[in-house]
């Protein structure tokens, strides 16, 4: 699931983020809604945010269970976008979404690891 290659890449020597910090950020809200499996996500996600994640999941699906409500996809609505790269090797993201009539964000910091993105943090506000 995660890489044998660690070793660190500079920011650009990979392809532009935005399009997977938009993903991850729609794939994180369907994963809390229970639409979809953690495991989709997984090759993006370090292994503490993948933890913390699957742990997530399966809290909200307990509460599910309990309520007897099923799960429903979000009709999430991305209204804004915005990165930096901190560092040479690692780019710190802030997404606001609208899943349904929420507003939350989501902030997550991206390293370059191996060949690939990989989400070393993530929270949802």
């Amino acid at each position: 699931m995660w890489d044998d290659d660690d070793r660190r890449r500079p920011v650009a020597a990979l392809p532009d983020p935005e399009a997977l910090i938009r993903n991850l950020a729609r794939g994180i809200l369907e994963v809390r809604a229970g639409v979809r499996e953690p495991a989709q996500l997984a090759r993006f996600l370090a292994q503490e945010p993948y933890r913390a994640l699957v742990q997530r999941a399966t809290q909200a699906a307990q509460a599910r269970r309990r309520s007897g409500s099923a799960p429903v996809r979000p009709a999430i609505s991305i209204l804004s976008v915005r990165w930096t790269a901190p560092a040479a090797d690692a780019i710190e993201a802030a997404v606001v979404v609208r899943p349904g009539d929420r507003i939350r964000a989501i902030t997550m910091r991206l390293e370059a690891i191996g060949s690939r993105w990989r989400a070393t943090d993530i929270v949802v506000i």
